[in-house]
């Protein structure tokens, strides 16, 4: 083929991707994720939540997902009863209501999980908006899902307020929370594609949820944001879909369903897992095959993959001031564990495209099991990374990979 014909070729080509692209539908933006760990508190009776997004492009036809789902022990769990909820979309200071099936509210039952319909907003890329929820229960003692930090520090000016006697406040606002808390807020928030990156969905556990990244150390971190969203917002767009305390064994249908049918259009999967089946002292056979599965279910899905390495574990008894006083927390064995699959993982084994070296930016060494030091307290728990070294592991991610 001559080079005019070649190029020619190509340029079709391109523009019949482009348009592919143009119908997926993908995330917003930053913002939601899938429920986590525990429900409300039985005497509320409703409750109003406010939820920053940050546009990661041009937003138009955008839908709100809500759910009806709470994780117990790293595993999604239906609801106890009937949920319901109405919403609207704050932007440029105006209410625009969310609706479904062209009503106002719409009552979900245990376990389900539903689309608003389209709304034919025009929102630039990079914008700041909301999503302010009003959720209720029929009677005293049933109980939501939370998933999602409410953080009220800096330019986040989110909110959550639980009530026994609550007020729709979802069109109005006037609602403050007396700190972060934990809430209920949307699972997703979708709009027709607009960006030339991809769309990155992230799949891991409580580190890649973004525990332990409290601070803003580099300007752009926030409360729970994460080293791999850090190195994505505000370009690419993304879904976290991590669970904390979950494991890569539970990354199936019958104990992550929902986040496995959130995937949607996702053309990117970044996958940090495994930290909490070391800490359930699985084999390196069962920690590779739970890995090895996550990848080729995503791989399956048409999706780019890539890896990560996993940071250690450790006990202290200066406050992880100095290596020396460091102790690795996971057995021999388990350690062993650690390194064989970190080592493996750096094989790149298919079907991965790429891995993320999360381990060596976190560690004193390549697999010595201590936390580094040279930043500053390393972690406050022995296994969850501060913003220093959520910092530090973003800056391994290479974004020109993911495109």
């Amino acid at each position: 083929m001559d080079p005019v014909t070649l190029g020619m070729a190509n340029a079709a080509a391109k523009k019949k991707y482009a348009g592919a692209r143009s119908r997926l539908r993908i995330s917003a933006g930053e913002g939601p994720k899938p429920y986590k760990n525990g429900l409300s508190n039985g005497t509320d009776m409703g409750a109003n939540s406010k939820k920053r997004i940050i546009a990661s492009q041009r937003i138009t036809d955008l839908t709100v997902k809500y759910g009806n789902f709470y994780a117990l022990g790293g595993v999604e769990t239906p609801g106890p009863n009937d949920i319901t909820v109405r919403g609207s979309v704050f932007y440029n200071n105006t209410y625009y209501p969310l609706r479904f099936r062209g009503a106002r509210d719409i009552v979900i039952n245990p376990g389900v999980i539903v689309e608003s319909d389209p709304m034919g907003i025009d929102i630039p890329a990079g914008t700041t908006f909301y999503i302010f929820t009003y959720i209720t229960v029929a009677s005293s003692g049933m109980k939501w899902g939370l998933n999602v930090l409410h953080a009220r520090g800096g330019a986040y000016g989110e909110e959550y307020v639980p009530s026994a006697t609550p007020t729709d406040l979802s069109t109005t606002g006037g609602f403050t929370a007396t700190s972060n808390q934990i809430g209920y807020s949307p699972l997703q928030v979708l709009s027709r594609n607009t960006n030339t990156n991809p769309y990155v969905a992230v799949i891991g556990d409580s580190i890649s949820d973004g525990t332990g990244d409290n601070g803003t150390a580099d300007g752009s971190a926030g409360v729970e944001r994460g080293w791999i969203t850090r190195a994505l917002i505000p370009n690419f767009p993304i879904q976290v879909l991590s669970q904390p305390g979950g494991q890569a064994a539970q990354f199936t249908y019958d104990q992550m369903g929902n986040r496995m049918s959130i995937l949607g259009d996702a053309e990117v999967a970044i996958v940090a897992d495994g930290a909490n089946d070391l800490g359930a002292n699985k084999t390196f056979a069962q920690v590779q095959a739970a890995l090895q599965y996550i990848y080729d279910y995503c791989a399956a899905r048409g999706m780019r993959v890539f890896g990560a390495t996993i940071t250690p574990k450790t006990s202290s008894t200066d406050s992880w001031a100095t290596l020396a006083n460091q102790a690795k927390s996971y057995s021999a064995a388990t350690e062993l564990v650690r390194t064989q699959i970190n080592d493996w993982i750096r094989t790149t084994p298919a079907p991965l495209n790429g891995y993320f070296e999360a381990a060596d930016a976190a560690e004193s060494a390549r697999n010595s099991g201590l936390w580094r030091v040279d930043l500053g307290k390393p972690t406050a728990d022995g296994l969850h990374p501060t913003s220093a070294v959520h910092a530090a592991m973003s800056a391994t991610i290479n974004v020109a990979k993911l495109r």
